[in-house]
C-alpha cells in the first residue's frame, strides 16, 4: 500500500505528464480574439419629418468581437470554428436581443486541397464575395448602403444564415465555387425556411469579379421594409404590416466588380431581388458604382453613386467620403451621404442605418472614429 507522500507524489507526476501531452496535443492549434468598435456623430437633415444629431455605430465596420481557431490535423487537414458576436458601441447593447452569437458561430473542416466545408450560423454567399464590391464596403461607409438592404448586401444581423452547410472551394486558376444550403428544420414541411445558393469568384491580380444567387423560403424582412433605422419606412408590404413581414419566397441575385489601376480603384454591383408572398411578386433592382484613390499611404478619398428601383420608387444615392489612418488598427473618417426619392407621391428618401425622411430627400454629415483588435 502506497504512503500519502507516494500517492501525492504519483499524482504530482501524472498531472505534469497530462500537461505536457496536452501541450502537445495542442502545439498546433490557435485561437484568436478579434474584434472592431466604431462610433460617430451624425447630423441628419430629415428623420421622420424633423432635423436630427445623433451618435451612429458600426459605419466603418459592424460593430463586433469574436473567437476564431484552426487546429491542424495533418496531411493538410484542419479544423476551424468562428464564434462572433454584434453589439452597439454607442449603447453596449447586443445586435440581436438575447442571441450573444448573433453574426457567426460556426465549425468545420478545411483542407488545402478540397476545400472548406463550416456548418452553423454564417454569412451569406452574397456578401461573403459581392458585397466587397459594394460602395458601402470600398468606401468604409454603412450609410451608402442600398436602401432596405434587401439584396442582403450588408451583414446585418438578418443577414446571417442559420442551419446552414456552407462549402468553399480551393481557387483554381484564379476561379472559386462557393455553395450553401440551409436546413429549415420544420417537422412536415422541408421547404420551410430552406435556403440554397451558389457563388463564383475570379481573380487574377489588379481584376475581381464575384456572382451570387440565393434561393430562400419563409424570410423575414420586417426590419428592412419598416420604419426602422434600417428600413425603407413602409407601412404595409404585399397585404402585410411592413415590419411583421415574412417573403414564401427570396430570389437574390448579384454580380459584382472591382479593378486596381495603381493608386485607384474602381468598383461596381448590379443586384436584382424577386420577393414572392401569396398571389403578390415584386422586384427589388440596385446598381452602384465608385471610386477610391488612396492619396497618401494613410489616407483614401471615396466617392460613389447607387440607385435603386422598388414598387415604383426611385432611390438615387451620392456619397463622398475621407478615412485617415492613424495606425494599422485605428482610423478616423468623414462622410457625406445625400438622397433623393422618386417615382411615386408618397416616396420617402430612407439611407441606411439612418432611417426615413419625411419627405423624398434626405442628407446625413458623420464622423468618427473606428478601431480594430
Amino acid at each position: 500500500m502506497h504512503s500519502f507522500d507516494e500517492r501525492r507524489r504519483m499524482a504530482m507526476l501524472c498531472t505534469l505528464l497530462g500537461a505536457t501531452l496536452a501541450g502537445n496535443a495542442y502545439a498546433q492549434s490557435s485561437v484568436t480574439l478579434y474584434g472592431s468598435l466604431d462610433a460617430g456623430v451624425a447630423y441628419v437633415n430629415n428623420r421622420d419629418g424633423g432635423r436630427q444629431a445623433a451618435m451612429l455605430q458600426g459605419i466603418a465596420q459592424p460593430d463586433r468581437f469574436g473567437f476564431t481557431g484552426t487546429e491542424a490535423l495533418g496531411d493538410g487537414w484542419s479544423s476551424v470554428f468562428r464564434l462572433e458576436s454584434g453589439f452597439a458601441t454607442n449603447t453596449g447593447a447586443l445586435s440581436r436581443p438575447g442571441v450573444l452569437f448573433s453574426r457567426q458561430a460556426y465549425v468545420g473542416l478545411s483542407s488545402t486541397h478540397y476545400g472548406t466545408l463550416t456548418l452553423g450560423e454564417q454569412s451569406s454567399l452574397n456578401y461573403d464575395w459581392v458585397a466587397p464590391m459594394t460602395n458601402n464596403f470600398q468606401a468604409g461607409n454603412l450609410l451608402a448602403s442600398h436602401p432596405g438592404n434587401l439584396d442582403g448586401l450588408v451583414e446585418t444581423t438578418s443577414a446571417q444564415e442559420a442551419n446552414a452547410i456552407k462549402y468553399r472551394s480551393p481557387a483554381f486558376h484564379g476561379l472559386s465555387l462557393g455553395l450553401l444550403y440551409g436546413l429549415g428544420g420544420v417537422a412536415g414541411n422541408f421547404s420551410n425556411g430552406r435556403i440554397a445558393g451558389a457563388a463564383l469568384n475570379y481573380s487574377n491580380g489588379a481584376l475581381s469579379i464575384a456572382g451570387a444567387y440565393v434561393n430562400e423560403h419563409n424570410r423575414a424582412l420586417g426590419a428592412m421594409l419598416g420604419d426602422t433605422t434600417a428600413g425603407l419606412g413602409l407601412a404595409t408590404f404585399q397585404g402585410q404590416n411592413a415590419l411583421s413581414y415574412v417573403a414564401d419566397k427570396v430570389e437574390n441575385a448579384s454580380v459584382g466588380a472591382r479593378y486596381d489601376w495603381g493608386r485607384v480603384r474602381l468598383h461596381a454591383v448590379y443586384s436584382y431581388v424577386k420577393l414572392v408572398s401569396g398571389a403578390f411578386s415584386d422586384t427589388y433592382r440596385s446598381y452602384d458604382t465608385g471610386v477610391n484613390w488612396m492619396t497618401t499611404p494613410a489616407n483614401t478619398v471615396s466617392a460613389g453613386i447607387d440607385e435603386a428601383t422598388f414598387i415604383g420608387r426611385h432611390y438615387l444615392t451620392a456619397m463622398l467620403g475621407d478615412v485617415y489612418s492613424l495606425s494599422k488598427a485605428t482610423q478616423v473618417y468623414l462622410h457625406v451621404v445625400a438622397q433623393q426619392a422618386t417615382g411615386t407621391a408618397n416616396a420617402r428618401a430612407a439611407i441606411f442605418a439612418v432611417g426615413a425622411s419625411g419627405t423624398p430627400r434626405q442628407v446625413v454629415f458623420v464622423a468618427g472614429i473606428h478601431h480594430l483588435f
